[in-house]
Formats: structure tokens, C-alpha cells, sequence
């Protein structure tokens, strides 16, 4: 989970031991990266009722938060429940575009969910999965557009 504060990034990341949220926490580390960064370890496999807890803790400890960037929609949810107790405006975005997300950008609690693409990223590995059995050379990375789901 990354909390925005100010003009300044105040980063909470919740460690999950899953691949794909080490990448967008590298990828998200580095597009803020040259910005002031406070980075501090929240909790480790947050999600549900821990992410609540999570964040009902961090909004004790600062009072400033303007934004969440969470990893997973469980724990943008999670921050969503415990901002809504507070009454402020601090706007959430999560990740995966499950059903339980998408009502709550569509009913204005949640500000976004990004969306993969899993039929573009299928093709993609094939096609680069050929590419390679063919002897051609491949980038090391190779993104895939993502959808940015919004009101």
C-alpha cells in the first residue's frame, strides 16, 4: 500500500509473496524514484481485514494522507473501510479490477482499479515463447498494456 502526504510520497508497502507484486512495487519505486521518499514497511500479507487494520493504524499515526496505491484491490478495500470511518477525502486506487472494486469506483469510494489484460498477456508469452523456439532474441521485459478504470 503507498500512501501519498503533501507534496512528499510517504511509502507504505505491504510485502505480499506473490511474483507480481514485487514487480509493481520495483516499477512503482521506480517512476517515483528522484522524489522524497519516506518508505516504511506496513505489514506483511495484508489483505482483508488486515488491510483495515493496517490502515486504520497508519491513518493514527498521520493525519495528512491525500492517497493509497495498493497493490490488490483486497487491500485498496481494506483502506477504503477504514478512511470511510474517518470522514476524510483521501483518494484510493487499487489493482486487478475485481468485481468488488469496480462497484466501489462506480459508486465513487474507491477513485480507480487498474485492469490487466490476461488475453494480451497469454498472447504475448506465446508469441514470445515462439519467438524464442525459433532462435530469435527477446527483450528482457516485455510490458503489457494495463486499463486504468475510473468513474
Amino acid at each position: 500500500m503507498v500512501i501519498f502526504s503533501n507534496l512528499q510520497y510517504k511509502i507504505f508497502l505491504c510485502s505480499e509473496i506473490l511474483f507480481g507484486l514485487l514487480f509493481r512495487t520495483r516499477d512503482f519505486d521506480r517512476a517515483v524514484n528522484g522524489a522524497e521518499v519516506e518508505c516504511q514497511i506496513a505489514s506483511d500479507n495484508v489483505a482483508g481485514a488486515r488491510s483495515l487494520s493496517v490502515m486504520e493504524n497508519i491513518l493514527q499515526a498521520d493525519g495528512d494522507i491525500k492517497g493509497v496505491f495498493a497493490h490488490n484491490d483486497e487491500m485498496a478495500l481494506g483502506a477504503v473501510e477504514a478512511i470511510a470511518s474517518t470522514g476524510k477525502d483521501i483518494k484510493v486506487v487499487g489493482f486487478d479490477a475485481t468485481d468488488d472494486a469496480r462497484k466501489a469506483v462506480e459508486d465513487g469510494t474507491m477513485a480507480a482499479t487498474v485492469a490487466q489484460q490476461p488475453e494480451l498477456m497469454g498472447k504475448t508469452a506465446v508469441e514470445t515463447a515462439i519467438s524464442i523456439m525459433e532462435g530469435k532474441s527477446v527483450e528482457k521485459s516485455i510490458p503489457v498494456e494495463v486499463t486504468l478504470i475510473k468513474k
